[in-house]
Protein backbone atom coordinates (compact mmCIF):
# COMPACT_ATOMS: atom_id res chain seq x y z
CA UNK A 1 0.00 0.00 0.00
CA UNK A 2 2.85 2.38 1.04
CA UNK A 3 5.86 1.09 1.59
CA UNK A 4 7.12 3.84 4.17
CA UNK A 5 4.13 2.35 6.40
CA UNK A 6 6.25 -0.78 7.14
CA UNK A 7 9.03 1.69 9.13
CA UNK A 8 6.65 2.41 12.00
CA UNK A 9 7.26 -0.91 12.91
CA UNK A 10 10.39 0.16 14.80
CA UNK A 11 8.42 2.89 16.63
CA UNK A 12 6.05 -0.27 17.84
CA UNK A 13 9.39 -2.27 18.89
CA UNK A 14 10.02 0.80 20.92
CA UNK A 15 7.15 0.73 23.01
CA UNK A 16 6.20 4.29 21.38
CA UNK A 17 2.40 5.10 21.11
CA UNK A 18 0.76 5.05 18.21
CA UNK A 19 -2.83 6.36 16.50
CA UNK A 20 -3.70 5.31 13.62
CA UNK A 21 -6.09 7.48 11.46
CA UNK A 22 -7.97 6.37 8.29
CA UNK A 23 -11.45 7.38 6.51
CA UNK A 24 -10.72 4.22 4.10
CA UNK A 25 -9.55 0.85 5.85
CA UNK A 26 -11.81 -1.48 5.17
CA UNK A 27 -12.43 -3.85 8.47
CA UNK A 28 -11.25 -6.93 6.69
CA UNK A 29 -7.80 -4.94 6.28
CA UNK A 30 -6.99 -4.42 9.80
CA UNK A 31 -5.45 -7.22 10.68
CA UNK A 32 -3.06 -7.50 7.62
CA UNK A 33 -2.03 -3.48 8.71
CA UNK A 34 -1.67 -4.66 12.38
CA UNK A 35 0.87 -7.55 11.26
CA UNK A 36 2.69 -5.23 9.24
CA UNK A 37 3.48 -3.22 12.63
CA UNK A 38 4.25 -6.46 14.49
CA UNK A 39 1.49 -5.26 16.70
CA UNK A 40 -0.82 -7.75 18.42
CA UNK A 41 -4.44 -6.92 17.48
CA UNK A 42 -5.29 -7.57 21.00
CA UNK A 43 -3.35 -5.22 21.80
CA UNK A 44 -4.71 -2.38 19.86
CA UNK A 45 -7.50 -0.48 20.72
CA UNK A 46 -9.65 0.37 17.71
CA UNK A 47 -12.52 2.94 17.30
CA UNK A 48 -14.97 3.00 14.11
CA UNK A 49 -17.89 4.93 13.27
CA UNK A 50 -20.97 2.66 12.51
CA UNK A 51 -20.95 3.60 8.94
CA UNK A 52 -17.56 5.42 7.17
CA UNK A 53 -19.84 6.13 4.03
CA UNK A 54 -20.46 9.74 3.39
CA UNK A 55 -23.72 10.16 3.42
CA UNK A 56 -23.83 13.54 1.01
CA UNK A 57 -22.98 11.69 -1.79
CA UNK A 58 -25.06 10.21 -4.92
CA UNK A 59 -23.79 7.12 -6.14
CA UNK A 60 -24.96 6.32 -9.36
CA UNK A 61 -24.02 3.78 -12.24
CA UNK A 62 -24.83 4.02 -16.13
CA UNK A 63 -24.94 1.54 -18.55
CA UNK A 64 -23.61 2.71 -22.40
CA UNK A 65 -22.93 -0.02 -25.19
CA UNK A 66 -19.66 0.30 -26.25
CA UNK A 67 -17.10 2.76 -26.11
CA UNK A 68 -17.62 5.47 -28.35
CA UNK A 69 -21.19 5.77 -26.62
CA UNK A 70 -19.50 6.21 -23.25
CA UNK A 71 -17.08 8.88 -24.77
CA UNK A 72 -19.75 10.78 -26.23
CA UNK A 73 -21.86 10.18 -22.94
CA UNK A 74 -18.70 11.90 -20.88
CA UNK A 75 -18.49 15.06 -23.76
CA UNK A 76 -22.34 15.46 -22.96
CA UNK A 77 -21.75 15.30 -19.46
CA UNK A 78 -18.84 17.92 -19.21
CA UNK A 79 -20.19 20.31 -21.55
CA UNK A 80 -20.54 23.67 -20.11
CA UNK A 81 -24.40 24.24 -19.98
CA UNK A 82 -25.83 21.06 -21.26
CA UNK A 83 -24.53 18.30 -18.72
CA UNK A 84 -23.52 18.30 -14.92
CA UNK A 85 -23.67 22.19 -13.89
CA UNK A 86 -21.68 23.95 -11.17
CA UNK A 87 -23.68 26.04 -9.03
CA UNK A 88 -20.72 27.61 -7.35
CA UNK A 89 -17.24 29.17 -9.67
CA UNK A 90 -15.29 26.91 -7.26
CA UNK A 91 -17.23 23.81 -8.02
CA UNK A 92 -14.88 21.27 -9.61
CA UNK A 93 -15.16 18.01 -11.11
CA UNK A 94 -12.61 14.92 -11.64
CA UNK A 95 -13.32 12.45 -14.38
CA UNK A 96 -10.94 8.84 -13.69
CA UNK A 97 -9.27 6.55 -15.81
CA UNK A 98 -7.74 3.40 -15.67
CA UNK A 99 -5.20 3.70 -17.91
CA UNK A 100 -2.78 6.74 -18.67
CA UNK A 101 -3.69 6.16 -23.04
CA UNK A 102 -7.14 6.23 -21.66
CA UNK A 103 -6.66 9.66 -20.11
CA UNK A 104 -4.05 11.34 -22.55
CA UNK A 105 -7.04 10.31 -25.20
CA UNK A 106 -9.72 11.72 -23.09
CA UNK A 107 -8.46 15.11 -22.04
CA UNK A 108 -7.37 15.41 -25.50
CA UNK A 109 -10.83 14.90 -26.76
CA UNK A 110 -12.51 17.05 -24.38
CA UNK A 111 -9.61 19.63 -24.11
CA UNK A 112 -9.53 18.80 -20.29
CA UNK A 113 -5.80 18.93 -18.42
CA UNK A 114 -4.72 15.59 -17.68
CA UNK A 115 -2.84 14.01 -13.72
CA UNK A 116 -1.11 10.68 -13.76
CA UNK A 117 1.68 9.35 -12.10
CA UNK A 118 4.48 10.80 -14.58
CA UNK A 119 2.61 14.77 -14.75
CA UNK A 120 6.51 16.66 -14.68
CA UNK A 121 4.75 19.56 -13.13
CA UNK A 122 1.83 17.99 -11.02
CA UNK A 123 1.70 20.80 -8.41
CA UNK A 124 0.91 23.19 -11.75
CA UNK A 125 -1.51 21.16 -13.53
CA UNK A 126 -3.30 20.40 -9.45
CA UNK A 127 -3.35 24.73 -8.40
CA UNK A 128 -4.28 25.45 -12.57
CA UNK A 129 -6.95 23.27 -12.31
CA UNK A 130 -8.22 24.54 -8.45
CA UNK A 131 -7.63 28.36 -9.78
CA UNK A 132 -9.19 28.47 -13.34
CA UNK A 133 -10.45 24.89 -14.47
CA UNK A 134 -13.67 22.86 -14.22
CA UNK A 135 -13.17 19.23 -14.68
CA UNK A 136 -9.53 17.56 -14.56
CA UNK A 137 -9.03 14.26 -16.11
CA UNK A 138 -7.31 11.74 -14.01
CA UNK A 139 -5.49 8.47 -12.99
CA UNK A 140 -5.57 6.70 -9.05
CA UNK A 141 -2.81 9.40 -8.64
CA UNK A 142 -5.08 12.18 -7.98
CA UNK A 143 -7.14 9.77 -5.28
CA UNK A 144 -4.34 10.04 -1.89
CA UNK A 145 -3.99 13.24 0.22
CA UNK A 146 -5.70 15.52 -2.25
CA UNK A 147 -8.03 17.98 0.12
CA UNK A 148 -9.76 20.46 -2.30
CA UNK A 149 -13.33 20.43 -0.21
CA UNK A 150 -15.50 21.97 -2.98
CA UNK A 151 -15.14 18.86 -6.08
CA UNK A 152 -19.13 18.54 -6.67
CA UNK A 153 -18.49 15.98 -9.05
CA UNK A 154 -16.32 12.71 -9.55
CA UNK A 155 -16.78 10.95 -12.75
CA UNK A 156 -15.55 6.65 -13.45
CA UNK A 157 -14.88 6.34 -17.36
CA UNK A 158 -14.58 2.79 -16.34
CA UNK A 159 -14.56 0.94 -13.15
CA UNK A 160 -11.53 0.84 -10.95
CA UNK A 161 -9.79 -2.85 -10.14
CA UNK A 162 -11.64 -2.91 -6.87
CA UNK A 163 -13.22 -1.17 -3.93
CA UNK A 164 -10.92 0.48 -2.23
CA UNK A 165 -9.76 2.05 -5.22
CA UNK A 166 -13.60 3.19 -5.41
CA UNK A 167 -13.74 4.27 -2.42
CA UNK A 168 -10.29 6.40 -2.75
CA UNK A 169 -11.28 8.36 -5.61
CA UNK A 170 -15.02 8.94 -4.87
CA UNK A 171 -13.61 9.82 -1.57
CA UNK A 172 -12.48 13.31 -3.14
CA UNK A 173 -16.24 14.41 -3.88
CA UNK A 174 -18.39 16.26 -1.12
CA UNK A 175 -15.20 17.17 1.30
CA UNK A 176 -17.09 20.11 2.51
CA UNK A 177 -20.42 18.46 3.89
CA UNK A 178 -22.22 19.34 0.67
CA UNK A 179 -24.40 16.91 -2.04
CA UNK A 180 -22.43 15.86 -4.50
CA UNK A 181 -22.45 13.39 -7.17
CA UNK A 182 -20.29 10.14 -7.76
CA UNK A 183 -21.02 8.84 -11.02
CA UNK A 184 -19.30 5.36 -12.66
CA UNK A 185 -19.86 4.58 -16.30
CA UNK A 186 -19.73 1.32 -17.89
CA UNK A 187 -19.32 -0.15 -21.32
CA UNK A 188 -21.49 -3.39 -21.50
CA UNK A 189 -19.66 -4.31 -24.72
CA UNK A 190 -16.78 -5.29 -21.97
CA UNK A 191 -15.98 -7.48 -19.38
CA UNK A 192 -16.31 -7.77 -15.35
CA UNK A 193 -13.00 -6.81 -13.56
CA UNK A 194 -10.72 -9.79 -13.98
CA UNK A 195 -8.26 -10.52 -10.80
CA UNK A 196 -4.97 -9.66 -10.21
CA UNK A 197 -3.12 -12.02 -8.23
CA UNK A 198 -0.68 -9.34 -7.72
CA UNK A 199 -3.61 -7.07 -6.27
CA UNK A 200 -3.97 -7.82 -2.31
CA UNK A 201 -7.93 -5.91 -2.88
CA UNK A 202 -9.50 -9.71 -3.80
CA UNK A 203 -12.42 -8.70 -1.39
CA UNK A 204 -12.24 -5.35 -3.19
CA UNK A 205 -12.74 -7.23 -6.29
CA UNK A 206 -15.05 -9.36 -5.72
CA UNK A 207 -16.93 -6.53 -4.09
CA UNK A 208 -16.77 -4.19 -7.52
CA UNK A 209 -17.89 -7.30 -9.42
CA UNK A 210 -20.89 -7.67 -6.88
CA UNK A 211 -22.06 -3.89 -7.06
CA UNK A 212 -21.75 -4.12 -11.39
CA UNK A 213 -23.53 -7.49 -11.40
CA UNK A 214 -26.78 -6.44 -9.17
CA UNK A 215 -28.01 -3.23 -11.11
CA UNK A 216 -31.52 -2.77 -9.45
CA UNK A 217 -29.53 -3.18 -5.64
CA UNK A 218 -28.82 -0.49 -3.65
CA UNK A 219 -25.04 0.99 -4.32
CA UNK A 220 -24.52 1.85 -0.80
CA UNK A 221 -25.02 -1.72 0.49
CA UNK A 222 -21.85 -3.15 -1.36
CA UNK A 223 -19.91 -0.29 -0.38
CA UNK A 224 -20.35 -0.52 3.74
CA UNK A 225 -20.39 -4.30 3.48
CA UNK A 226 -16.39 -3.95 1.91
CA UNK A 227 -15.80 -1.19 4.89
CA UNK A 228 -17.39 -1.62 7.72
CA UNK A 229 -18.01 -5.47 7.88
CA UNK A 230 -22.17 -5.10 7.63
CA UNK A 231 -23.78 -3.46 4.42
CA UNK A 232 -26.54 -0.92 5.20
CA UNK A 233 -28.56 0.55 2.50
CA UNK A 234 -29.84 4.02 1.90
CA UNK A 235 -32.89 3.82 4.04
CA UNK A 236 -31.18 2.34 6.81
CA UNK A 237 -28.40 5.01 6.60
CA UNK A 238 -29.68 8.20 8.30
CA UNK A 239 -29.58 11.48 6.46
CA UNK A 240 -27.99 9.33 3.56
CA UNK A 241 -28.66 10.68 -0.29
CA UNK A 242 -30.19 8.00 -1.99
CA UNK A 243 -28.59 6.33 -4.97
CA UNK A 244 -29.88 6.02 -8.00
CA UNK A 245 -31.15 2.34 -7.31
CA UNK A 246 -32.72 3.34 -4.46
CA UNK A 247 -34.28 6.85 -5.79
CA UNK A 248 -35.86 4.75 -8.50
CA UNK A 249 -37.31 2.41 -6.20
CA UNK A 250 -38.69 5.39 -4.23
CA UNK A 251 -40.18 6.83 -7.34
CA UNK A 252 -42.31 3.45 -8.60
Amino acid sequence: YRPCFTSLRRLCANAIPIIGLTATLPLCSEDAYLRILGLDGSAFTRIRARCTLPTNIRYEIVSVKNREALWERLSLDVAPGSGLSFSDARDRGIIYVMREDDGHQLSSRLRLPFYYSKTSDKGGVFDGWVANGRWIVATYALSHGIDYGRVRYVLHAAPPRGLLEYVQETGRAGRDGCMSLCRMYIDSSRGRPTYDAKNPDTKGIVGMRKLLKNAKECRRLALTEFLDGQGRDCASTPNATLCDACDLKANN
